[in-house]
């Protein structure tokens, strides 16, 4: 295996600045918004991004993880890119989570990807 800085091989890396963006997992399609502020630290503003680690998340679980028929939770899911994934891929049940203030963001990117009701939205602070 070849160690090689990831956002050299990924073409997703640093779009930070989009207000929307497409993700090709597998054979499906998952168009993102997000809502690109400068006022980001680890205590605000986070949620409405999508990050490398998520998207990371999100082509294991395509790639490597088999989940139908099982459960899934995601913590802090923000843009909920990892939770659709799981729902693409077979997952039984998806919980999503995250603060009051990503809910709605949250819910309006599930119900553009996947039927509103095949992806549980709660809120959680952890």
């Amino acid at each position: 295996m070849e160690l090689v800085k990831w956002r050299y091989r990924n073409p997703y890396h640093d779009r930070r600045h989009e207000r929307e963006r497409m993700f090709v997992i597998g054979s499906h399609t998952v168009i993102l918004d997000q809502q690109p502020s400068e006022d980001i630290s680890l205590h605000q503003n986070t949620g409405f991004l999508i990050w490398d680690g998520g998207y990371l998340m999100a082509k294991f679980i395509a790639e490597r993880v088999h989940v139908t028929d099982k459960s899934c939770l995601e913590l802090g899911a923000g843009s909920a890119l990892v939770s659709i994934v799981a729902h693409l891929q077979g997952a039984s049940r998806v919980v999503a989570t995250d603060l009051t203030e990503y809910l709605q963001f949250m819910r309006r990117n599930i119900e553009r990807n996947v039927p509103s009701q095949s992806i549980e939205i709660c809120e959680l602070t952890w």
